[in-house]
């Protein structure tokens, strides 16, 4: 490398001493500069690859010796320092041990031809036939190594014959020393190996660690691909809820349909089944031509699967090699999919809290459905990480999307009910809730409908309050699995609310409603006329002892806040110190409102409520009563209102109850 940067530096001084001075001329000068640097790297690279040897030395050092005596004649200076030459053809014989008698003549001729082209004249000139002359002289004079010759008339060395001594037992024993030592190296050397390859792997998971985003499928993947080399890497992770694995990120993959892939599976088979299973759909999806071997890995974490990781190949062996290695990468990589699912989910839960807090405002603030839907679509694509939200009005077969957010992914149109296709479809079938996790194989989605606009998982929920229908609010992803129960219990809670915001615009009221406090609530129905319903927690006290009161208050507030999306226009709930709510229901009938605790104390029971922790399911179940409020109730004089619970009592004397199952 070094010879190498020499011959680029003397061709670049050529090069820049004809440019600047015009000696010698860039005629001349740049074809040199050319040759040497194309003998230099062509050295270079002989001596990468070891195919240097004596005889290629000399043929080099001849070439030199040309090349300087074209550039000294380029100056006009070959007849007073000729004797240059020598230098290429001393270095070769002194480093690679080439032969001076060999390749000094070529080196003469090379002064012969640079003064023949320069000067003029085919005959040298007596001096420069006295540098030729020395330098003859000077090869043949000069010391060569010679090499090791052969004496065949030597005789051979014949080792003495091994005589069976009593002391013969010494050698074996140094036999059996040796293969001990042999062992305990090999033994040391594995022991190596695998503590390089449990650092490699550490310091893999450590990079995924600190260095994934929030969306880390994608990157974990190609990571992982770039490591351990191969064609393709595809990540799954588990949705508990839905009972599958979907599609977490790719690396080299292009096939949409494994890249949108979700597959069902039997959470009470083994994970060695479950990660069977994803190979085999996976290759039901592969192209014909497509010839790559395929391999999956479940990934634990706390006893708990996770997500599987496959990998494909087209060299079956090193997916065969690459098994054992990855079978100590996976525990690691388990627990950090199950952290990183634990984070996403409490960063979730943090949007979702952040969107009721924006629901409450932004429905109070907003003056106009379209402004209202606007500002809610963006609120609600954001924290459910859905790649559209939207906003739809009805009106009879009229369908116009009041606000949309994302990207569009419409499906409504494209599906079909027992009763229909489309909108007139679902009209007919009552307007129910619909929750497709995985469109792919669905009955309700048209042939490959679902494909083609790319809508991969999809949720709707109509708008709809006492004062009548609305519309419908959605949610899609592109793919298969995108959206869990979760979200769908956002949305609900969305569309009630919103719902709520359409009744206040459309009649123009502005009164109290909601969740309140005892103070507010007593006030609200002081001189009200409706009807007052009372939720209270079946078996309370054994679910405090149980559970504790913090988790059962926490739960209450949760209910509260999932009741109050479901609450009619006008309506007031409170939540009572000793547990259970009041709520109060004006402009009603007694049929409605009976009807609604019954569905109120009905939905309770199915509501998902769980500890602080998340680890722990709440059974939660109301009785419901219900008590009529009129103008013959007596007025209420105490306006701080200590408890609500007095007032009850007064109502339920007045009025008549009802214990609901």
């Amino acid at each position: 490398m070094v010879e190498f940067g020499i011959r680029l530096l003397i061709s670049s001084l050529l090069i820049f001493s004809a440019g600047l001075f015009d000696v010698p001329q860039m005629s001349a000068a740049w074809p040199i500069a050319l040759a040497v640097s194309v003998l230099g790297f062509v050295q270079y690279k002989m001596d990468e690859r070891g195919y240097r040897n004596t005889g290629v030395a000399g043929y080099m050092a001849a070439f030199d010796s040309v090349a300087i005596s074209m550039a000294l004649a380029s100056f006009q200076a070959l007849r007073n320092f000729g004797f240059l030459c020598i230098i290429p053809l001393a270095i070769a014989t002194k480093r690679r041990g080439a032969q001076p008698v060999l390749i000094a003549p070529l080196a003469v001729a090379g002064m012969c031809l640079a003064h023949s082209i320069f000067y003029g004249d085919p005959i040298p000139s007596p001096i420069l036939l006295i540098q030729m002359a020395g330098v003859l002289t000077i090869a043949i004079l000069f010391p060569t190594p010679k090499p090791a010759r052969y004496d065949h008339n030597q005789p051979m060395p014949i080792a003495p014959a091994l005589v069976l001594t009593e002391e013969v037992g010494a050698p074996m024993d140094e036999f059996l020393d040796l293969r001990e030592n042999f062992r305990q190296l090999k033994d040391d050397y594995n022991v190596l190996e695998r503590k390089y390859k449990g650092n490699r792997y550490a310091s893999l998971l450590e990079e995924l660690r600190s260095s994934a985003p929030s969306e880390y499928g994608d990157f974990v993947a190609e990571r992982i691909r770039k490591v351990f080399n191969v064609e393709t890497v595809r990540l799954f992770t588990v949705v508990e809820a839905e009972s599958m694995l979907k599609a977490e990120g790719m690396a080299n993959e292009a096939n949409p349909a494994i890249l949108h892939l979700a597959t069902q599976i039997d959470l009470r088979t083994s994970v060695a089944s479950i990660a069977h299973a994803l190979t085999g759909a996976i290759k039901k999806l592969m192209a014909r031509d497509d010839a790559r071997k395929q391999i999956s890995f479940p990934l634990v974490d706390r006893g708990r699967l996770v997500g599987v990781i496959n990998f494909a190949d087209e060299d079956g062996q090193k997916l065969d090699k690459f098994a054992s290695e990855i079978e100590h990468l996976t525990p690691g990589l388990g627990r950090l999919v199950g952290d990183w699912q634990r984070r996403n989910a409490l960063e979730r839960r943090a949007r979702e809290g952040e969107l009721l807090y924006e629901l409450t405002t932004v429905t109070s603030g907003a003056t106009t459905e379209s402004t209202l839907a606007a500002r809610l679509a963006a609120d609600l694509k954001e924290s459910t990480n859905a790649d559209n939200a939207a906003i739809y009005l009805v009106d009879g077969e009229d369908l116009m999307c009041l606000a949309s957010a994302g990207e569009n992914l419409r499906l409504i149109d494209a599906m079909s009910f027992g009763d229909g296709p489309g909108l007139v479809g679902w009209t007919k079938a009552g307007r129910p809730e619909l929750a497709i996790f995985v469109t792919a194989g669905d009955i309700r989605c048209a042939g490959k409908e679902a494909l083609l606009r790319r809508v991969g998982s999809y949720c709707l929920v109509p708008i709809e309050t006492a004062n009548g229908f609305y519309g419908f609010m959605t949610l899609a992803t592109r793919i298969g699995g995108g959206l869990e129960a979760r979200a769908l219990e956002t949305l609900r809670i969305a569309a009630g609310e919103f719902g709520r915001a359409l009744d206040r615009i459309k009649n123009n009221t502005e009164e109290d409603a909601g969740i309140m406090t005892q103070t507010e609530f007593a006030n609200r129905i002081r001189k009200g006329k409706g009807f007052l319903i009372t939720l209270d927690p079946i078996r309370r006290e054994h679910l405090e002892a149980y559970y504790g009161k913090p988790a059962l208050l926490n739960a209450m507030r949760k209910l509260a806040i999932k009741m109050r999306s479901g609450l009619p226009a006008g309506a007031a709930i409170c939540r009572r110190q000793e547990g259970g709510f009041l709520v109060y229901i004006p402009r009603i009938g007694e049929a409605r409102a009976r009807a609604w605790a019954n569905e109120a104390a009905a939905t309770a029971s199915l509501i998902s409520l769980y500890t602080p922790d998340g680890t722990q399911r709440i059974p939660l179940g109301l009785r419901a009563k219900v008590s009529k409020l009129g103008a013959e109730a007596p007025e209420i004089h105490d306006e701080t209102a200590e408890t609500v619970e007095k007032h009850q009592e007064i109502y339920e004397k007045l009025g008549e109850e009802s214990a609901l199952k």
